[in-house]
């Protein structure tokens, strides 16, 4: 079984970085997959990343006893002045 998120991203820059960045103990241990690029939206100004947690690769047969938590992190390359963005709903972070 795979989850499978959608990122929007102002569009900064050409050069950019999407991840998420999840969690299945409460975040005593987290992992993390790259989003790929899928398409620019709203005439270039935003960017749509798509990404996807195959959670047999980390749970084995036990998918259905834990809760998923997510948080993406939005980086500019070459832009060190904008840091790291995250988004991680508001500190509730995404949960399945």
């Amino acid at each position: 079984r795979t989850v499978r998120g959608t990122v929007l991203v102002r569009n900064l820059a050409f050069a950019k970085t999407v991840v998420a960045r999840f969690t299945m103990d409460g975040w005593q241990t987290t992992s993390e997959v790259s989003a790929r690029h899928v398409a620019p939206l709203l005439s270039g100004t935003y960017d749509r990343f798509e990404f996807g947690i195959r959670l047999v690769d980390y749970l084995g047969g036990k998918i259905w006893e834990k809760k998923l938590e997510v948080a993406v992190r939005y980086v500019v390359d070459g832009r060190t002045d904008l840091g790291e963005m995250w988004d991680n709903n508001e500190g509730k972070n995404y949960v399945v």
